[in-house]
């Protein structure tokens, strides 16, 4: 059934909303012709705009000028300030001395490779594969906290 609030609005008999679209695929389903963005405004507090565009997706405060996390059609992220992972001492348990001269060993047994992504075939890069990490550490580091593509 068509809003006859707005044209171009539709709710289907399944409680998809569509904006843009009278054949929602999901709950709700926003479309444009050039780019859509969602503004969502907490009550006398910030606002942010989700975009998706030519450029990708991406996350704004709304009047800041700039982007501040932007994803691309490949998957490669921008993030317009600090990405804070945990590395401090006050979030870790069973901390224990390791062997430095075992660790140097094996970063130096690691094979070191020229390479370039798959994605981006012009750049080459030069280092060791995420793989070879965790090997080379004989199970020291589980697997899923090395990252690979």
């Amino acid at each position: 059934m068509t809003n006859p609030a707005r044209s171009g609005d539709f709710v289907s008999n399944l409680g998809r909303v569509g904006m843009g679209t009278s054949t929602p695929d999901s709950r709700l389903d926003v479309e444009a012709s050039t780019s859509v963005d969602l503004r969502l405004t907490a009550t006398g507090g910030s606002a942010w705009r989700l975009i998706n565009d030519s450029a990708g997706f991406a996350v704004e405060l709304v009047g800041a000028g700039f982007r501040a996390v932007q994803v691309d059609a490949a998957g490669n992220v921008e993030i317009a300030g600090v990405l804070t992972q945990g590395s401090s001492r006050t979030i870790k348990t069973d901390i224990v001395a390791a062997d430095p001269r075992a660790a140097l060993r094996a970063v130096s047994a690691l094979p070191l490779l020229h390479w370039s992504y798959t994605a981006d075939s012009g750049v080459r890069h030069v280092g060791p594969m995420a793989e070879d990490f965790f090997d080379g550490f004989h199970g020291e580091v589980r697997r899923c906290t090395v990252a690979r593509e």
